[in-house]
């Protein structure tokens, strides 16, 4: 009776243990004047960056960082791409913006 009832506790601790949620799968894109860079790799072109994305695990979340030196227009198009493509990740602005009276 003992036995059972410490395997029962055992497999439910384990059961437990693995079905904690993960860390999200968060992916930081810098959007630079000439290109894009995820953790130190460079990218040259949108669709090498959407490939790139596409290549990681399920992404939870894609953090964009425009430096100043890359246009609104870039971070537009950017993230119209990165939704055209079908990536299904909640897409969030890092940083912060600079404002002109």
């Amino acid at each position: 009776m003992k036995s059972r009832i410490l395997s029962f506790l055992l497999a439910t601790l384990v059961g437990t243990a693995s079905s904690q949620p993960s860390s999200p799968v968060i992916a930081f894109v810098t959007i630079e004047a000439h290109g894009y860079s995820i953790d130190k790799v460079h990218y040259e072109s949108i669709s090498q960056l959407v490939a790139g994305l596409k290549a990681m695990p399920k992404l939870d979340g894609i953090g964009l960082t425009r430096l100043p030196e890359a246009g609104e227009e870039k971070l537009s198009l950017t993230i119209k791409a990165i939704q055209s493509a079908g990536i299904a990740a909640r897409i969030a602005l890092v940083g912060n913006e600079v404002f002109y009276k």
